[in-house]
């Protein structure tokens, strides 16, 4: 299932907004109330192919002859009648459905690779951020996560997304001469990964660095590097554990995103972390300057991100692929 009409990729089309409209089509009415603040609907009536019903403000009619009908059969019935043939065949179709149609398209991607996902060492973040465009929004919303489940054909996803913060947790190859240090808990989940190429993975719980300097200093022979969104919050936390190793006389370096990778609106869904030129401050961390932490490649990508007003998620980078391009590993898996 691919939506073909982009407009309707937009967070307002719901399955609800859809099936509202598909009524409007074909019995020329609807309630007004599932179409309450939608933008498309507030077009509809400004260029006066709707109305409201004259002694019932709640109902929505068509204006004969209009051209709503021709609107809505070229832009919205095809899609319409591929999303609701998914939603028949997986007995998904209530009339409380209330998922975008982003979202359908997102569990149609999940059924498709329903048996690689069974198999893998993904979480529901990961899989939150691959198929729905934020690695947050199962959690947020428990019939999605339902619905994914049930596509899944799963009880729970393949791994915990649980990591408690009280600790800095290891997995991995012990021992290893490469330690990447994570922001987020997603490459922590992947264990086999990192030990077959090699890597100790470390993580600390986002802003909750602090124990690092005061727990964690790795040997002089260790290379160190950090894994992270890249927006404002991962960014000046990665200068924060910087300065702190530098306080020690170490170095850590950031991993740079894998060419590609999928870049997201600031204001995406569950992302609070907006852009502010204090990133660049000297004053932020004296210890760690914009300019020594941030190869020049590296500050060339976040100025066009900020410009661009778009971030990455970590769990953007598939594992190897991040260490590959960043010259950490040499791993074909």
């Amino acid at each position: 299932m691919v939506i073909k009409n982009a407009l309707l990729l937009n967070k307002e089309f719901t399955w609800r907004t859809m099936r509202a409209l598909h009524e409007l089509r074909n019995q020329g009415q609807t309630k007004l109330q599932v179409l309450r603040g939608n933008a498309y609907v507030q077009d509809l009536l400004a260029r006066h192919l709707i109305v409201r019903k004259p002694r019932n403000q709640q109902i929505l009619l068509k204006v004969a002859g209009s051209g709503f009908d021709d609107e809505f059969d070229n832009d919205i019935a095809v899609d319409y009648a591929q999303a609701e043939q998914f939603l028949v065949k997986h007995q998904l179709n209530t009339s409380y459905l209330n998922h975008t149609l982003a979202q359908l398209q997102g569990l149609a991607g999940l059924f498709n690779n329903a048996l690689l996902i069974s198999r893998s060492e993904l979480s529901r973040q990961d899989i939150s951020s691959q198929y729905m465009g934020g690695s947050k929004v199962l959690k947020k919303n428990p019939m999605l996560y339902r619905d994914a489940l049930k596509l899944l054909g799963l009880q729970a996803m393949p791994v915990s997304d649980h990591i408690s913060q009280t600790a800095v947790y290891k997995t991995g190859a012990f021992r290893a001469q490469v330690i990447v240090l994570c922001e987020n808990e997603s490459y922590l989940k992947q264990p086999a990964k990192a030990q077959r190429a090699g890597v100790e993975l470390l993580n600390a719980g986002g802003r909750n660095v602090g124990k690092l300097e005061k727990y964690f200093v790795p040997a002089a022979d260790i290379s160190l590097y950090y894994a992270c969104d890249w927006d404002y919050a991962g960014l000046t936390i990665f200068r924060t554990i910087a300065a702190g190793y530098r306080r020690q006389g170490r170095q850590i370096q950031l991993l740079t995103p894998v060419a590609g990778a999928e870049r997201k609106a600031v204001h995406s869904a569950d992302h609070f972390s907006q852009w502010s030129p204090r990133l660049w401050d000297d004053d932020l961390e004296p210890d760690a300057l914009a300019k020594d932490v941030f190869s020049p490649e590296q500050q060339q990508l976040i100025a066009n991100l900020i410009a661009k007003n778009e971030w990455i998620e970590e769990e953007s980078s598939e594992f190897i692929a991040l260490l590959n391009a960043n010259g950490v590993a040499n791993t074909a898996i």
